[in-house]
């Protein structure tokens, strides 16, 4: 036996590897070999005569008939040949194949995770990021090929562990709507199911990392003489700091505000963190919450000393430019200094 080659498509296809283990998933291979033209071919699986035709060339190919195949397992495949005078050869050496025609379980992705920003955390489905590049990880068939999809275009592919679970960072993100499915493909190429889809958005980022406001507008009584609102951090970026003004007598009302066009029946989710400036007493806390056209989309949160996220969502109603603002309700301006990111 000269060669024996996977045809199935979708797979790995092509010569199977004579190795001991001849791992593939076409239970009907191709055959090929050579011997004496005129010569009665015997094919044998183990000591069983499974199938015998006469060569008429020295060249030979055969394949099981479309109503029979081999089963799932190893198969150990030798060739005898009896040429026109009656003379019996050896056996040839074996050529041994695993037949795996068996789907594996389908992907699961899991998880994911941004480890952008002042607060990094999981991300569940459903739910915004800022992370341009997040990490999910998941589980699948031990050693597979994973192939992870967006919105059915192909992002890449990579292999899971001994134990099935795999991790992979994405390629940089455009904002909007994101929908992850894979797939499988095991030692021997079979395909699995697609996967659960896990869906995520992701938001236009105001960082302020430039130095800059992003194109808010900042408003109140948050900007004690000497004080600027854009800090640097220690990690490099930047952070907005409202400073009560010592002379003002109510600090409550819209901080920052910023004009944004909206598409009738699209849900905006939106987020920022909040949290206390560490050099200045923490007394009359503020508390903050994303209005859009002055209605409230989220709770108000209080400024406490770990940083948390401010999270609202609101669907648009018509199409045309909206005011999202983040609003403060504590008019005492004693201790009520904070930074946004």
């Amino acid at each position: 036996i000269s060669s024996i080659v996977d045809a199935v498509a979708g797979g790995v296809t092509g010569a199977i590897t004579n190795d001991g283990t001849g791992l593939t998933n076409d239970n009907r291979p191709v055959l090929r070999g050579t011997t004496e033209a005129g010569s009665l071919i015997t094919i044998y699986d183990g000591t069983t005569a499974i199938h015998s035709f006469v060569s008429t060339t020295s060249d030979w190919t055969w394949q099981y008939p479309t109503t029979a195949r081999f089963s799932d397992g190893e198969h150990v495949l030798r060739v005898r040949a009896v040429d026109k005078a009656g003379n019996i050869s050896a056996l040839s050496d074996p050529f041994t194949i695993n037949v795996d025609t068996s789907e594996p379980v389908a992907p699961v992705i899991t998880i994911g995770s941004d480890n952008v920003g002042a607060l990094t955390e999981a991300i569940f489905k459903g739910r915004i990021t800022d992370d341009t590049t997040p990490t999910f990880s998941g589980t699948a068939e031990p050693n597979s090929v994973v192939y992870l999809y967006d919105n059915d275009n192909f992002l890449g592919s990579f292999r899971a562990d001994g134990t099935g679970a795999w991790s992979w960072t994405l390629p940089e993100l455009m904002p909007g709507l994101h929908n992850l499915t894979a797939y499988s493909l095991d030692a021997a190429g079979n395909k699995s199911a697609l996967s659960e889809p896990y869906d995520f958005k992701l938001g236009t980022v105001w960082d302020f990392n430039d130095g800059t406001f992003n194109g808010w507008t900042i408003l109140g009584n948050h900007a004690r003489p000497g004080d600027t609102f854009v800090r640097a951090t220690a990690d490099g970026g930047y952070q907005l700091e409202f400073i009560t003004v010592a002379t003002a007598a109510d600090f409550s009302g819209n901080i920052m505000s910023l004009q944004i066009n909206v598409e009738a029946g699209e849900t905006y989710d939106f987020n920022f963190i909040l949290s206390r400036i560490t050099r200045y007493s923490l007394v009359n806390p503020a508390q903050l919450a994303l209005t859009v056209d002055g209605v409230p989309v989220s709770a108000y949160y209080t400024v406490a000393d770990t940083p948390q996220k401010v999270e609202g969502s609101w669907v648009a109603t018509t199409t045309g430019t909206v005011t999202l603002a983040i609003n403060n309700r504590v008019s005492s301006g004693h201790g009520n200094d904070f930074w946004i990111d």
